[in-house]
């Protein structure tokens, strides 16, 4: 009983055109190897192998952490629609300051104010400071978001 190979395994039917080329940092310049030569990548080194990492653990790290805020950086201001920007930190908290110290003077004024309202004047100053009060802490709800505000321009 003969077996028959199935068709394409051996040699039988082989040609050059099948045979491919080495990649191209495999090939010397001049068109011959030297006895030895393997053909090494020219990022490779004797002294360190593709496989082993090029730097340390806390280079790679880096480098991640900065990519990766690239990255945010990038999707943020993708995010940001026509007619807004995003607000420098700086300035951000530059305005939350000035909201808290605008929030404390409002709540000053609004404890002096009289226990016992009689007047409609005096009852519409009373509305106006609590309108006021609301408006300045819901300012600074979102001015205390650390992931950045966006303002018209």
């Amino acid at each position: 009983l003969r077996l028959q190979q199935p068709r394409g395994s051996g040699l039988a039917g082989w040609s050059p055109a099948q045979h491919r080329a080495p990649p191209a940092w495999a090939q010397p310049a001049g068109g011959r190897r030297a006895a030895g030569d393997v053909g090494a990548p020219p990022e490779e080194t004797p002294s360190a192998p593709r496989w082993w990492p090029a730097a340390s653990a806390a280079d790679l790290r880096a480098e991640a952490d900065a990519e990766e805020e690239e990255a945010r950086a990038n999707v943020a201001a993708a995010e940001v629609p026509m007619g807004y920007r995003l607000l420098p930190e700086e300035e951000r908290l530059e305005t939350l300051s000035t909201l808290q110290d605008k929030l404390e003077e409002l709540e000053l004024r609004y404890t002096r104010l009289p226990l016992k309202i009689e007047t409609e004047g005096a009852r519409r100053h009373q509305q106006t400071l609590r309108t006021r009060i609301q408006e300045t802490e819901d300012a600074i709800r979102l001015f205390s978001r650390p992931d950045g505000v966006l303002v018209e321009v």
